[in-house]
This record gives C-alpha cells, sequence and structure tokens, in this order.
C-alpha cells in the first residue's frame, strides 16, 4: 500500500510547492531617489557664467572673491559685447576660461557638449557627480538660455534641481528630465581635486594667458 500511495504523495508535494511559488508576492519597487546638495546661493546677476563657476570654486577656495575669480580667469582681460549692450558675446569669450580657473582654484575640469555625448550618459555622469556633493554647471537646460548650476535631481518627479541667476524664491528650480533633454547645450564638472595654486602663481598664468589673447582673432557671433 505504502508503495502505492507514495509517488502520489511526492506529485502533491511537487504541486504545492511550484503553486507556492507562482503565488509569491512580487519583490517591492525601488523607492524613487531624490538627491539634493543645500546651501547653494543663487548664481549673481550680470556675467552668469563666471558667477557660476565662481560659486563652484569657492567650494574649494572659499578665500576666493568675485573680483579675484574675473582675473585668474582671465575675464577681466577679455571682456567684449555685441551692439546695444548684448552679452552673448561675452560669454561665449567666458566659457573657454572656465578651465584656467578651475586649476587655479584646485579643480579638476570636465565637459560634455550635446554635439559630443549622448545625453544618457550626460544623466549618468551628473547623477554621479551630485551624489559625491559636487554642483554641475549647465548652459541652458532650463531652457532659457542662461548658465545654471544643477544641484540635484528627484527621479519621483522625473527632474533636474537647479539654482539659478537672481533666484530670491528660497527654493531652487526644478526642471523636467523632458525638458532638459530639449534645451542642454554642455555641462561642466568642477571636481575639487588638490590644493589651490599661490594667488601670486595664478595671477602671472591668468596674465601671459591675457596677453597671447590679445593677439587672437575675438570668437565670432552675437
Amino acid at each position: 500500500m505504502l508503495n502505492r500511495t507514495l509517488p502520489a504523495l511526492l506529485l502533491v508535494l511537487l504541486a504545492s510547492g511550484a503553486s507556492a511559488q507562482e503565488e509569491a508576492p512580487p519583490a517591492p519597487k525601488p523607492a524613487s531617489k531624490r538627491v539634493e546638495i543645500p546651501k547653494i546661493d543663487p548664481i549673481r546677476t550680470g556675467n552668469s557664467t563666471l558667477g557660476a563657476a565662481w560659486l563652484l570654486c569657492r567650494r574649494n577656495d572659499p578665500a576666493l572673491d568675485y573680483p579675484m575669480a574675473a582675473g585668474l580667469s582671465g575675464t577681466a582681460f577679455r571682456a567684449v559685447i555685441c551692439s546695444n549692450g548684448c552679452g552673448c558675446r561675452e560669454g561665449r569669450e567666458m566659457e573657454p576660461l572656465i578651465p584656467a580657473l578651475a586649476r587655479a582654484c584646485g579643480m579638476k575640469y570636465d565637459r560634455c557638449t550635446e554635439r559630443t555625448t549622448p545625453v544618457d550618459l550626460v544623466h549618468s555622469k551628473i547623477r554621479a557627480s551630485i551624489d559625491a556633493g559636487n554642483p554641475v554647471l549647465v548652459l541652458d537646460g532650463t531652457g532659457d538660455g542662461e548658465q545654471a548650476i544643477c544641484v540635484g535631481y528627484d527621479d519621483g518627479a522625473k527632474a533636474f534641481l537647479y539654482q539659478t541667476a537672481g533666484n530670491t524664491s528660497g527654493a531652487y528650480r526644478s526642471v523636467p528630465y523632458a525638458n532638459w533633454d530639449a534645451s542642454w547645450f554642455y555641462v561642466e564638472f568642477l571636481t575639487p581635486e588638490s590644493r589651490p595654486l599661490s594667488r601670486q602663481q595664478a595671477a602671472t598664468e591668468a596674465i601671459i594667458d591675457a596677453i597671447g589673447h590679445a593677439n587672437r582673432v575675438p570668437v565670432r557671433g552675437g
């Protein structure tokens, strides 16, 4: 009798196990991630490119004031404007100077553009920088054509968090990922790497570069 019932019992047990596996509850979804770097000041109005870079460089060089940033970057020696007070050409002249300011302040510099870097890779690099506590410079990710600082991201809202020029609301601005993907132009990463250069060394390099720049053809456009 035992020999006859044993196969039947095994089949029942196997069927019960399979049923239990099929009815197991699904694994919980990971919580939406939100990361925000606090206490990033609004970008000062005027030259938003220099203003944004200055704020980031101060994180590794707290003694850096705005006039010194203008000198070390070479902005003080290169500023040009278009007709009728337009500042777009000034911005184009300023943007290549950010690596010089970053080096003077002991910051590692990296840059991605919408023409050379897939947007998914840029998302990953921004998130990694924010996770490490380092804000990111972005041109036109907000859709208004201005330099801004990406200070966080919110996966639940599917948005990047921004600090912008003249922001008096006390809260960061939120820009949906989809809007950002359609408007960003370039992204710059300034990461603390070493001690800042001495002011004398940095100023000397800026002056030498400015003398060389005087013999170059200005950036077209504007």
